[in-house]
């Protein structure tokens, strides 16, 4: 898991595409606010 992450930091680093990162990001942050409510609700 720690290689993979390791990776795909030098990936990002190599290839600098920023605006696929942020859209990446974006993605990951409204997936949190979606799936946080439905953990916390399984509780």
């Amino acid at each position: 898991m720690l290689k993979m992450r390791a990776l795909w930091y030098l990936v990002v680093m190599i290839k600098p595409v920023r605006q696929k990162c942020r859209l990446l990001f974006a993605i990951y942050k409204s997936s949190l606010h979606v799936m946080f409510p439905i953990i916390s609700s399984l509780e």
